[in-house]
């Protein structure tokens, strides 16, 4: 018969090991961070862009600044658990609405920052 020690150690491995088990936090990988960054000189104009300067293009040029500078901060931090969900909304507000981009077909200011957003995903795994 198992004394109720062995049931709560056996509890707590469970827990560990279980696939929902809550992750632990990491920063992103260094590279992410960087290409991040470059992100955000381009969108901001502190930098060479590839971004086209086109106004119509853009919705809200200053929003994306600021919300990628917000990733940036979540992805330095090695205690934050936030930075691939705000990676990820940032990608879906930039694909899926015009919060940040105007809705023109072809818009190569959302597809070029699509590409550049990717790779920072990628780099930052």
């Amino acid at each position: 018969m198992m004394s109720s020690s062995d049931v709560v150690r056996l509890l707590e491995r469970s827990a560990r090991t279980s696939s929902m088990a809550p992750k632990p936090p990491r920063s992103a990988k260094t590279g992410g961070l960087v290409h991040c960054g470059l992100v955000l000189q381009k969108i901001d104009g502190r930098a060479y862009t590839i971004f086209p300067e086109n106004r119509v293009l853009w919705a809200d040029r200053e929003a994306l600044s600021k919300d990628v500078a917000d990733v940036m901060i979540a992805m330095s931090d090695p205690f934050s658990t936030t930075w691939e969900a705000l990676v990820e909304q940032v990608r879906i507000l930039a694909e899926t609405t015009n919060v940040y981009f105007a809705r023109v077909m072809p818009n190569a200011a959302r597809d070029q920052f699509l590409a550049e957003w990717q790779l920072v995903r990628a780099l930052a795994g």
